[in-house]
C-alpha cells in the first residue's frame, strides 16, 4: 500500500505533457470518426469541457481497422454529461458511465477521466471493487489496461495524445499491459481474457513478460462473477477470431479455469469456430450457444455414440450422455445458453432417428427454429454429414415430393435384414 502511494506521488510530480502526433504522422482523418461521436465531442467543447475520442477506436484507426464504436473521455462529471444530453442514461456500478443514444441503435459511451482507485476500493488480493475517482487525462491514460488502448484523439486539433508510449507499441505490433503486470492482473483478472481477445483481433503480440503471467495467475478467474465471464465469452464467440482465442486459452491454461471439463480444441471444434468466424466476418449474427455446443461436442458426441452402441435409441442415448456431463458447472454459461445447447443436441438426436417417421414429425423437425443451426452443426461432423444432406434435401423438396421421399425411406428400411450391425430399429 505504501509503495503504491509512493508511485502515485512520484507520477504526479513527474506529470508531463503528452506526446502530440499531428494528423500527417498518424493518418486519422475527421471523416474516419463517426458523425455522432464528433457531435458529442463538439457539444462538450462548446460548454467548456475537454473531450476526446479514446481507447479502442483510436487503436483500430491507427491499425487501419474500421472501429465498431466510438467511446469518449471527458473532464465533465457524469452528472454534467447527463445535463447536457437528453438522450443519455447512467449505467454501471463499478464504473459509472454515460450512454448517449442516437438513431439507428448507435450508442456512444462517455466516461469521466479517472484516477487510480484508492485502497478502500480494493480487496486484500488487490482486486478493484469500485473505480469512480475522477482525475485528469494523464491519470486516466495510466489507469487503462493496455498502452494501445490509452490513446486520445482530439478532433479539434486533429492530434493523437500519447502519455505512455502507446503509439510506439502499436508501431511495434505489441500489446503491453500498463504498469506492473502482476499488480494489474490482480486488480482485474479479466484483463487476461481481454488481452487474448484483443491480440487475436488486432494481431498484436502480447508482451512476453505479460504473457508469462497468464498461466501462473489463471486461477484468479475463479473469483470473477459468472456474469462477467459470460460477457467476455460472448465477445469472444462473436469476435471473428474465436478459433485462435480458444486455442490460446488452452495454451495459457485459462481454459482449465473457464471450461475445466474440456480438452484442447478438436478438429471439429476448430471447424465450428472457423464457421462462426466466417459468419462474423460477413456481418452475420453468431450464436453463442452454437460455439459452446461445439466446444462440448467431443465429450457429448462420444458419450452419445457409446450409448447408441449399447442399444439406446438416439433421443434416450442423448439424454443419458447429457446426464454424464453437466456443462453448467463451468461457471460461464448462463442457463439460457445451456438450454439452447441442450435443445440443439436433442434436435440432432431426433434427426438421427431412422426411418425419420411420418410427414407431420418431419415437418416439426424441419420447422424447428434451430433446424438450420443443427444442419450447420451436422455438416461439420463426418459421422453426421450424411444426416445433414438427407434433411437438407428434404427441406428443399416441393411439398408433393416430401411424402414420396418419406415413403421411399420407409420401404428401404423395411427391406433391411432383421439383424443388422447398424443403428437399432426405432
Amino acid at each position: 500500500m505504501i509503495l503504491r502511494a509512493a508511485r502515485k506521488w512520484l507520477r504526479r510530480r513527474k506529470a508531463k505533457e503528452p506526446r502530440r502526433l499531428p494528423a500527417k504522422e498518424h493518418g486519422i482523418r475527421p471523416e474516419d470518426i463517426g458523425k455522432n461521436a464528433l457531435t458529442a465531442v463538439q457539444k462538450l467543447a462548446r460548454h467548456g469541457y475537454t473531450a476526446y475520442i479514446v481507447g479502442g477506436a483510436v487503436r483500430d484507426l491507427l491499425l487501419g481497422i474500421a472501429p465498431k464504436d466510438f467511446d469518449l473521455a471527458t473532464d465533465a462529471t457524469p452528472a454534467q454529461v447527463r445535463r447536457l444530453f437528453r438522450n443519455s442514461r447512467t449505467i454501471g456500478r463499478r464504473f459509472r458511465l454515460i450512454h448517449l443514444y442516437f438513431g439507428g441503435g448507435q450508442i456512444i459511451e462517455v466516461a469521466t477521466f479517472r484516477d487510480e482507485a484508492d485502497e478502500s476500493a480494493r480487496e486484500e488480493s488487490g482486486r478493484i471493487l469500485r473505480d469512480n475517482r475522477f482525475g485528469d487525462a494523464e491519470a486516466d491514460a495510466r489507469r487503462r489496461d493496455f498502452t494501445a488502448n490509452a490513446l486520445f484523439y482530439d478532433p479539434d486539433s486533429g492530434e493523437v495524445l500519447d502519455y505512455i508510449g502507446g503509439v510506439e507499441d502499436i508501431r511495434r505490433r505489441r500489446l503491453r499491459i500498463i504498469g506492473d503486470g502482476e499488480e494489474r492482473i490482480r486488480e482485474d483478472p479479466v484483463r487476461m481474457l481481454r488481452a487474448l481477445r484483443l491480440a487475436a483481433k488486432t494481431r498484436l503480440a502480447i508482451a512476453p513478460a505479460d504473457a508469462r503471467l497468464f498461466a501462473a495467475r489463471a486461477e484468479l478467474l475463479a473469483d470473477i462473477s459468472p456474469a462477467r465471464l459470460l460477457d467476455e465469452f460472448i465477445k469472444i464467440a462473436r469476435s471473428g477470431c474465436c478459433a485462435v482465442i480458444l486455442r490460446n486459452w488452452h495454451k495459457h491454461r485459462i481454459a482449465e479455469c473457464i471450461f475445466p471439463q474440456i480438452a484442447p480444441p478438436s478438429a471439429f471444434c476448430e471447424r465450428a469456430c472457423a464457421e462462426a468466424d466466417k459468419r462474423a466476418g460477413r456481418g452475420k449474427a453468431v450464436s453463442v450457444s452454437f460455439v459452446a455446443a461445439a466446444i462440448y461436442w467431443d465429450d457429448i458426441g462420444e458419450k452419445w455414440r457409446d450409448e447408441m452402441e449399447k442399444g439406446a435409441r438416439p433421443v434416450r442415448a442423448m439424454e443419458n450422455a447429457l446426464g454424464k456431463l453437466d456443462f453448467l458447472n463451468n461457471r460461464v454459461l448462463s442457463r439460457r445458453v445451456a438450454a439452447r445447447m441442450t435443445d440443439l443436441y436433442f434436435l440432432l438426436a431426433r434427426m438421427k432417428i431412422s426411418p425419420p417417421g411420418g410427414r407431420a414429425r418431419c415437418e416439426r423437425i424441419s420447422g424447428n427454429s434451430l433446424f438450420s443451426r443443427a444442419l450447420a452443426f451436422a455438416e461439420l461432423e463426418d459421422d453426421l454429414r450424411p444426416l445433414a444432406e438427407w434433411w437438407q434435401a428434404y427441406a428443399e423438396k416441393p411439398e408433393r415430393e416430401k411424402t414420396q421421399t418419406l415413403s421411399a425411406a420407409g420401404r428401404k428400411r423395411r427391406r433391411r435384414p432383421a439383424k443388422t450391425t447398424g443403428e437399432p430399429r426405432q
